[in-house]
């Protein structure tokens, strides 16, 4: 019976494992996603501070566009980061698509690791009831001539 808790609480802690594995997969590809939109919302304004020639004129539209300008900045960082071997971009279709399958596992586990657990309470409960018959017995059986 210890034999089967172990492997029940083993199963909860494989299940918890997945499902963190999955969240962190999931936010990793929400990441590029909002990044792959951030960075097209944003390209127009860095194409136009690249593009102004005089000093001033570009110190103040940096200053005007710091914060969009800022996060371009960042958000190329975390697309280049993020590229395949190939060197191209993953495609917003197929991240959303791994990000479905990153969900579906993830409700898959937390189904199993609640049946699992829901098994683990019920054999806990039996195992305490047996170990309090076991510890009774002993008084019974002392009374008892053989």
């Amino acid at each position: 019976m210890q034999a089967k808790i172990d492997g029940l609480k083993k199963q909860v802690e494989i299940c918890d494992s997945n499902i963190s594995r999955a969240e962190s997969e999931i936010n990793a590809r929400q990441s590029v996603l909002n990044a792959i939109r951030d960075y097209w919302r944003l390209k127009p304004i860095s194409a136009k501070y690249k593009t102004i020639s005089d000093s001033k004129d570009k110190e103040l539209f940096y200053v005007e566009n710091m914060a969009d300008i800022n996060r371009y900045n960042n958000v190329t960082d975390v697309l280049n980061a993020n590229k395949l071997p190939d060197g191209t971009l993953p495609r917003a279709e197929q991240l959303k698509s791994e990000i479905a399958e990153y969900k579906q596992s993830k409700t898959l586990n937390y189904d199993n690791r609640d049946k699992a657990k829901a098994e683990l309470r019920k054999y806990e409960i039996l195992m305490d009831n047996i170990k309090s018959v076991v510890k009774d017995e002993p008084k019974k059986v002392a009374g008892i001539e053989r």
